[in-house]
């Protein structure tokens, strides 16, 4: 065990590293180093990834795909072991995408292959290919008529200025692939676009990832996102540091629970069970309240205030807790 080797070290190939950086680029120079493009350079900012060197283990990748297909010729012991038949053929994720009356068509919902499952490098999360920022935005009109529930809404209070404060470490517990995917539940974040631009790229490999660009101080982004119906509403500020009077660092964030307790809710659930007769495919079970297209949202009936909502808020100072109640 190295630890901060100086230049004199040769590090042999295949040795594991683990890089503490402020900044995911820095630890990408390491990833991107090639000695006969790179030797030269005296500016680390400078290391880029070059045309000669080839990935042989697709590191823009963090995979390894399982395709069951592929897997019916493996014991089946061998094929439990690699995760083949993590999913239940009988489970579905609570968001449909084939209904085009829960999903608007639009392709912003991510719905995995049931025959493909896929982690990064390490086995340890959920993968998927990379997608542009563009591909995961909701307008408001698209968000409310998704049915979204049992998800976890994020509220994130930043702009271009504000420092990062690194949202792949909340949405990597999360995507654990301990959970099976159909367990996932979906990230919804509502905030500045131009903020989580800048922490899209650490967050482009996870799947049932959506952003609504808008303010969590808007009620109508919050119930565009079924924020009602979710099963956690966090609260996060990346403005904290730039205001000095310590009994205003967490302004945003109090104000934003405050303004979520307040709000009220129709019990509209009711409306939509009723509805959901004249869309259940044929031959489901329309009695049974696990056979219903809007299955998980029967325990939510409840929640017509927000005081009910369950939150967690980030604060910067313990004694503002007393302004959250």
């Amino acid at each position: 065990t190295l630890i901060n080797p100086g230049n004199h070290v040769k590090m042999q190939e295949g040795t594991l590293g683990f890089f503490i950086a402020s900044d995911a680029k820095e630890v990408k120079r390491a990833l991107f180093y090639c000695k006969a493009c790179h030797d030269d350079i005296t500016d680390p900012k400078r290391i880029k990834k070059c045309g000669c060197k080839k990935s042989k283990n697709s590191y823009n990748g963090y995979i390894k795909s399982i395709e069951e297909d592929q897997q019916s010729a493996l014991s089946p012991k061998k094929k439990q072991r690699n995760g083949g038949t993590r999913n239940s053929p009988n489970s579905s994720p609570k968001i449909m995408r084939h209904d085009p009356l829960l999903i608007p068509g639009s392709e912003q919902i991510e719905t995995m292959d049931e025959n493909i499952k896929k982690y990064d490098s390490t086995g340890m999360f959920h993968w998927c290919l990379s997608k542009d920022i563009e591909k995961v935005l909701l307008t408001r009109s698209e968000a409310a008529m998704t049915v979204l529930s049992g998800h976890v809404v994020v509220c994130i209070f930043g702009d271009v200025n504000s420092a990062l404060i690194g949202l792949r470490n909340f949405v990597m517990p999360l995507r654990a692939s301990n959970f099976h995917y159909h367990e996932l539940k979906h990230i919804v974040f509502v905030g500045s676009l131009e903020y989580l631009k800048r922490e899209w790229e650490t967050l482009h490999n996870f799947p049932k990832v959506s952003i609504l660009p808008g303010t969590p101080l808007s009620r109508a982004d919050l119930r565009a996102v079924n924020i009602n119906l979710c099963d956690m509403c966090v609260i996060l500020s990346a403005n904290q540091n730039n205001i000095d009077d310590a009994s205003l660092q967490d302004k945003e964030c109090i104000l934003a629970s405050l303004n979520i307790k307040s709000m009220q809710f129709d019990d509209s659930i009711g409306v939509l069970q009723a509805n959901s007769q004249g869309f259940t495919p044929p031959g489901m079970d329309r009695s049974s309240p696990e056979n219903s297209p809007v299955h998980g949202l029967v325990r939510q009936t409840s929640v017509t205030t927000g005081a009910n909502i369950p939150i967690i808020t980030e604060l910067v100072n313990d004694s503002n807790v007393q302004f959250l109640d």
